[in-house]
């Protein structure tokens, strides 16, 4: 998915000393991914399913749910996002990715399977707009309509 997000997407990081924080996005139009890119991935795939078969078949469950689910209007897909807990990297990386949205007036939409993010999305102006169990996991997607700037 970095590699996916590093030539369609955006990837940010942060950093002290190491890499403590990692988010990967997309703007508009460029998630989900189209086959091509998927086939560009195959070759990730199939490591994956080689170590975690089952791991792998309950990712495509949730992804077929969730793109199910998934708004048709266009908007930014924040897609990944792991921080260092306590060193409130996520949020910094979070409204990164707002503040880019917010300029080019995108909504912006995402998928959390852990409940603490809720609370760290819905602090960064997201509301909750579904939840499901799908393979297991309960997802809540978010939904946040872009804030208006000053360049906007």
């Amino acid at each position: 998915m970095l590699d996916d997000a590093l030539r369609f997407g955006r990837a940010e990081a942060a950093f002290a000393d190491e890499i403590v924080g990692v988010l990967l996005w997309y703007p508009p139009g460029a998630y989900p991914m189209t086959l091509w890119r998927e086939l560009l991935g195959l070759a990730s795939y199939l490591q994956i399913a080689m170590r975690a078969p089952l791991g792998l078949f309950r990712l495509y469950q949730l992804q077929a749910t969730l793109d199910k689910m998934r708004p048709r209007e266009p908007h930014c897909h924040g897609y990944f996002l792991a921080s260092r807990t306590g060193a409130r990297t996520g949020v910094m990386l979070g409204r990164r990715m707002l503040e880019e949205a917010d300029l080019r007036g995108w909504p912006t939409y995402l998928e959390t399977q852990d409940s603490r993010t809720v609370t760290l999305y819905m602090r960064l102006g997201f509301r909750i707009v579904g939840a499901t169990v799908t393979a297991g996991m309960r997802t809540w997607t978010m939904w946040r309509d872009p804030k208006q700037t000053c360049a906007a």
